[in-house]
């Protein structure tokens, strides 16, 4: 056995002589060309890497090295390959890097030579770029002969219509058997993942990416969407039985996108199985609809959720008890994280429909712990009706910044249809209200999240932070536990508040009572604000005396943190309040650059 690796190397004559000599005994080469030499055989390899016209990577797309697979990187043409007999490692190759000019297809194009056997047997992972010829990449026949393909990758190349061409011979089925990665970008022309095909299965897809695809509308067209008798245009992306392990799916820029699971999905019973965790979507300006109206089929595992850069969007989760078929006792998810960034018409998280009892309990979120919603500038409440009993037992930390602007909703309306978008109708929008957003924490939310323990508002339009004046909602602060009253907000440790420019003080008298377990105050930027506890008077001593508190006291508290506040006057409590005073330094006028971290007592 003769083996021989060369990498970085200028050949001289004599060299590519020598190594052409030795190429017929060859069985292991690792080795980068930027032109091949004429008359090279590949005809004994067994072990190889080789790349031509570009550098081989020493790492794969998954970060590790490559040991001991076949790999082939090949930036060149087709001609080049069919003359140098480069296709003759087809049949060997397990990783494959293509960015060859001339190729209309995977197969028949690079393969003529191969008929005997299938060209692609062993391939495990295909990175397709920049082919600016390629118009599908399969026949079906090769598709169905991929058997070991774990990953495929198809990006920026510019005319490509389907992955899996069924008008060129086969019909049925498409089975990637072992397909667990797919990845589809940059791909203006791209209109389905199949065509003339009745059914595509992916049975071990765990990782869906999708980006840069204009001509998609939908990601799972309902099947009546379109009058036409013809399969072609008929077929769906992907239909609901296609991916029943499917465990992460992120869509990026895709400009013309509507929706991604039709109203009804969730028809078919195989999809309650449904294994997504991860699901992220960014940058989809026509989305309306992030969930199906029945949406509970597709959460049972659902952990991480991610919204950003979607301007049409104006609920997560709009839910129809109607559809859900499943009492909201019955049905639970795993949804532990939510993170919302720019979404301009965002008016809430969750919209129930058919909540016709006040009584009722919705219990399917108990998982949640984090809730982050920044740039949303019509964002009004978390849920809708607020009268329903939202269980979010899990719940520790709420972050809201720059939410809740001042723009009336005839404006979101008009602007709308301007955009021949029907996104609410006016009798919802009544339903919903339109409130200018004034209270950052509202006091439907009081019966709702017991653990919460952080809270962080910035560049808020809220002209308070808590709402628990009225003599209902202070009956609403106090809930019972055992044979002691404690705050609903007996967990919270950590309040943040920067950049809100409507607020003039933090905390009434009657808030600095509730907040027992209170530890860390940052307040920062916010121009308006006078007083970190208000002097107004407290009206209520039966609450001080309910709760068993210092007045003059927040008795776990480590930081205040105060920086940039123009206004402030004091920190506690002053003139005669019955609330008492925090600092004993309540009187100083503070400057505008003052900053300060100290522990109250």
């Amino acid at each position: 056995m003769i083996a021989c690796c060369h990498r970085a190397i200028r050949f001289t004559d004599a060299n590519v002589d020598e190594l052409v000599g030795c190429s017929k005994n060859l069985t292991a080469l690792a080795i980068e060309f930027i032109t091949l030499p004429k008359n090279i055989s590949f005809k004994k390899l067994e072990r190889f890497k080789i790349s031509l016209g570009c550098y081989l990577d020493p790492y794969n797309d998954q970060g590790w090295h490559y040991t001991f697979e076949n790999t082939l990187k090949l930036v060149t043409d087709k001609c080049e390959l069919l003359d140098y007999r480069m296709n003759e490692l087809f049949d060997r190759t397990e990783v494959l890097h293509l960015q060859v000019k001339g190729v209309n297809d995977l197969g028949d194009g690079l393969a003529e030579s191969l008929h005997h056997r299938p060209s692609f047997y062993n391939l495990r992972v295909l990175n397709i770029c920049k082919c600016a010829d390629l118009r599908y990449l399969f026949t079906v026949g090769v598709a169905n002969d991929l058997k070991k393909l774990e990953r495929l990758t198809i990006s920026s190349c510019p005319v490509l219509e389907t992955v899996v061409d069924g008008n060129k011979g086969g019909i049925g089925v498409i089975k990637f058997q072992e397909l667990k990665f797919l990845s589809l970008g940059e791909l203006p022309e791209l209109k389905s993942l199949c065509n003339a095909v009745d059914v595509i299965e992916l049975p071990q897809l765990l990782e869906l990416e999708l980006y840069g695809l204009p001509k998609f509308i939908s990601i799972y067209p309902s099947t009546t969407s379109s009058m036409s008798s013809n399969i072609s245009e008929r077929q769906s992306f992907l239909n609901e039985e296609a991916v029943p392990n499917l465990e992460k799916v992120h869509i990026s820029n895709m400009e013309n996108l509507k929706e991604i699971w039709p109203c009804q999905f969730g028809s078919s019973k195989k999809v309650n199985a449904c294994m997504l965790r991860e699901f992220r979507v960014n940058d989809c300006n026509s989305l309306v609809n992030l969930f199906p109206s029945n949406p509970m089929s597709l959460l049972y595992h659902l952990e991480e959720l991610s919204v950003i850069d979607c301007g049409s969007i104006e609920v997560l989760f709009n839910i129809d008890l109607g559809c859900v078929g499943q009492t909201p006792e019955e049905v639970s998810s795993c949804l532990r994280s939510i993170e919302v960034t720019e979404l301009g018409n965002l008016r809430e998280v969750w919209r129930i429909k058919g909540a016709d009892d006040v009584g009722l309990t919705f219990s399917s979120f108990q998982a949640i712990e984090t809730i982050f919603i920044t740039g949303c500038k019509r964002f009004r409440n978390v849920f809708t009706p607020t009268t329903i009993n939202f269980d979010m037992k899990a719940l520790t930390t709420i972050d809201l910044v720059d939410c809740g602007g001042s723009e009336r909703d005839d404006e979101l309306v008009k602007c709308s249809q301007e955009q021949e978008i029907n996104v609410m109708s006016n009798e919802e929008i009544s339903e919903v209200g339109d409130t200018i957003f004034n209270v950052a924490f509202p006091s439907y939310l009081l019966h709702t999240c017991h653990n919460l323990h952080a809270l962080g508002i910035g560049f808020s339009n809220a002209t308070n932070v808590f709402e628990i004046e009225s003599p209902i909602n202070r009956e609403l602060a106090i809930t019972p536990h055992k044979q002691q009253p404690r705050s609903s907000f007996h967990n919270l440790t950590t309040i943040s508040l920067w950049g809100c420019n409507k607020i003039k003080y933090l905390f009434s008298p009657l808030m600095v009572k509730l907040l027992s377990n209170l530890k860390n105050v940052t307040i920062k930027s916010c121009d308006v604000i006078e007083e970190v506890v208000s002097s107004q008077d407290d009206e209520d001593e039966r609450i001080t005396q309910s709760t068993n508190t210092s007045p003059n006291s927040i008795p776990h508290l480590d930081e205040l943190r105060l920086s940039r506040l123009p206004k402030l006057k004091r920190i506690g409590g002053g003139n005669g309040a019955k609330g008492g005073s925090i600092d004993t330094s309540t009187a100083t006028t503070i400057c505008d650059q003052f900053e300060v971290l100290m522990p109250i007592l």
